[in-house]
């Protein structure tokens, strides 16, 4: 196991629709996370241009990141800061459910190596896209 930095940036536009990239991670699975956050949220991305990226070049296909793109996509569409000792866990379902990613243990353990304090991830009290959201400074 081993941790990632993710990347977002949210721009409005006055075009429509708005442009998406991603990258290291699958376009698609970007447009459904967005899709995901739109629900659980109650706004509309249409007009906006949406980057994602993973840093240091690395490409991911692992669902158990999707819960750190939805958190990094989140605190920039509410312009909130996420703390440098926050780590994220969990796979996001299209109904908004977040689930633990496989080997979540080893997950826990290694983010615990690198000095990540708050791990957070799927469990009781908080296992909706819109939890996890919720909590984030100022809320969206």
């Amino acid at each position: 196991a081993f941790l990632i930095q993710v990347e977002a940036l949210v721009g409005h536009k006055k075009l429509f629709p708005g442009r998406r990239a991603a990258l290291g991670v699958d376009p698609g699975r970007l447009q459904v996370l967005l899709a995901v956050l739109e629900r659980a949220l109650g706004i509309s991305l249409e007009s906006t241009d949406v980057f994602l990226s993973l840093v240091g070049g690395i490409k991911v296909r692992d669902p158990g990141i999707d819960l750190a793109l939805v958190m990094a996509l989140a605190s920039v569409i509410g312009e909130t800061g996420i703390p440098t000792d926050f780590a994220y866990l969990g796979e996001v379902s299209l109904s908004g459910d977040v689930l633990a990613p496989r080997d979540l243990e080893l997950r826990i353990r290694q983010a615990k190596a690198l000095g990540f304090s708050k791990i957070h991830y799927a469990r009781e009290g908080s296992w909706r896209v819109k939890d996890f959201v919720s909590q984030l400074k100022g809320g969206i």
